[in-house]
């Protein structure tokens, strides 16, 4: 199948797991913009035996689908594994959504299969190990090394792709888990400053964190200056409010309201 722009069916495109889910409300947003002016900016696809298989664009097709459209313009690809991998985590990184921790997992990921398509990258500039298609290599990325081919290719500066690479590939597991959704995820700051630390550190204050929500007491176990406590009722209180999640805070009002308390200390103020 040759690669181009055509117009194919909605029910020919099998969509894969993707590597962040669909947002409903940002495909709606999307699909108004759409029923005004047209989509502007088609799908990408893979052809396969039996149909396509979506590359990027899953926001604008769903919001097609949303409209109740049974074609869709799009780019079909004959691009390979590696290929349509790397057009995955390129889709992901333009989105604005995306926290500082996530945008560096997702540096992280492309700068992997990057390698594993072309070679380990040498970090002083050079061919790649892998000689396969050297000319084409040549081409596209000699004298320009990772950052500045992946900052052209995603839209992003040299120095944002230092800084998430540096995070992405130094920042432990546990921590990005025990991290991930919470305000944190997007203070590069301070995901520079945890990613800066051993793995056993990391592994120390991911497991403090855990236990209990408070990055400062946490960071204070592997700083050797140990956070002193407050015993304010109220501070404690108010952190753990805050960090709770929304089903933990809409049944700890529920269970208020049952016993009559909610009740009791509103008559109070």
């Amino acid at each position: 199948m040759k690669d181009g722009f055509r117009t194919i069916p909605l029910d020919r495109i099998e969509v894969p797991e993707r590597l962040r889910a669909v947002d409903e409300d940002h495909a709606l947003v999307i699909s108004t913009s759409v029923a005004e002016h047209g989509l502007l900016n088609p799908i990408t696809v893979q052809g396969t035996a039996d149909g396509y298989r979506l590359l990027a664009g899953a926001h604008r097709l769903r919001a097609v689908e949303l409209l109740d459209w049974r074609e869709v313009d799009a780019f079909v690809t004959s691009a390979d594994g590696e290929e349509t991998l790397l057009i995955e985590i390129a889709e992901n990184l333009h989105r604005n959504e995306l926290s500082a921790l996530e945008r560096a997992i997702f540096v992280m990921k492309y700068r992997e299969t990057w390698e594993r398509k072309h070679g380990k990258i040498n970090a002083k500039g050079g061919r790649p190990k892998n000689r396969v298609n050297l000319t084409q290599f040549l081409k596209e990325h000699l004298g320009s090394g990772f950052k500045a081919h992946v900052a052209e290719r995603l839209g992003l500066s040299e120095s944002a792709i230092k800084r998430a690479q540096y995070i992405g590939a130094r920042l432990r597991p546990e921590l990005r888990q025990a991290l991930a959704g919470t305000e944190h995820a997007d203070n590069q700051s301070l995901l520079k400053k945890l990613a800066a630390l051993e793995p056993d550190a990391q592994r120390t204050v991911a497991k403090s964190y855990a236990a209990e929500p408070d990055i400062k007491a946490a960071l204070a176990h592997v700083s050797g200056r140990p956070r002193e406590k407050t015993d304010d009722p109220l501070a404690k209180l108010k952190r753990h409010w805050r960090h709770a999640p929304t089903a933990t805070k809409r049944a700890f009002l529920e269970q208020l309201a049952e016993s009559g308390e909610l009740n009791d200390l509103i008559g109070e103020l």
